[in-house]
């Protein structure tokens, strides 16, 4: 009776190691899961980061480009204004070669945001109208430089091909010409205005989709002092199916 006993105790205390070494174990891969989930949102949070980093500098470029492009278009005007209007001796000092390679590096930084933010999609997915709308704006732009272009690059001074040395300008806009190029200007100054505009709307919504929840909050949508500027927002939900006309 005395052994029985005994043995009994034995199964008891067995079962007792064998119930804590398995409480031991679940705890560990309870602990081990909890890790990793943590890591996980840590890797998460960081790819969020290092890309918002990398699409926010392509909407800051974009901007300073178009800018740029922008100022050197309207320092060819003022000193054709001075000339013709107000008679001073003075002649645009950009070359037409230089002032073409500064627009197209402004239109071709829209499409790489394009591009980007395509590239990307799975990381964007309430972005359709966005992309759509900076589309549509990239072919108005693209359109009022051509016009632009087209007008005046005539009476803008060039390299000469075989010394290098500025030529011109051969010529000089009249008063009638001037101010039909002045209309041309407003178009292309408006359309890299919006675009300028387009570039804070991103970065506001790449933040609250990017970072939002890592932040806890959110950054309001621009205010423009002119209500008829546009402002972009993401769509209120997940677009599920690709509209008709998309390539990719």
């Amino acid at each position: 009776m005395e052994a029985g006993g005994i043995f009994v105790g034995q199964i008891i205390t067995a079962a007792g190691l064998i119930l804590g070494v398995l409480l031991a174990y679940l705890q560990v891969q309870k602990n081990h899961a909890a890790a990793l989930k943590l890591q996980e949102a840590h890797l998460r949070n960081d790819l969020k980061l290092r890309l918002y980093d990398r699409v926010s500098e392509r909407f800051s470029t974009c901007s300073s480009l178009l800018s740029k492009a922008h100022f050197v278009h309207t320092g060819v005007f003022s000193a054709w204004h001075m000339r013709v209007r107000q008679g001073f001796s003075v002649a645009p000092q950009q070359l037409a070669s230089e002032m073409s390679e500064t627009a197209h590096a402004g239109a071709a930084s829209v499409n790489a945001v394009l591009e980007i933010v395509e590239h990307y999609e799975i990381a964007f997915p309430r972005f359709e109208t966005i992309r759509r709308e900076l589309s549509e704006k990239h072919r108005e732009l693209l359109a009022a430089q051509t016009a632009l272009w087209n007008a005046i690059m005539m009476f803008l001074p060039f390299a000469d091909a075989t010394t290098g040395t500025k030529v011109g300008p051969l010529g000089f806009p009249t008063e009638i010409q001037l101010a039909e190029f002045g209309s041309l200007h407003t178009k292309y100054q408006d359309v890299c205005n919006d675009i300028s505009g387009y570039m804070i709307d991103l970065q506001i919504e790449a933040q609250n989709e990017l970072l939002g929840e890592l932040f806890g909050r959110t950054v309001p949508p621009r205010s423009p002092l002119d209500p008829v500027h546009q402002v972009l927002a993401r769509d209120p939900s997940e677009v599920k199916q690709r509209p008709p006309g998309r390539l990719i």
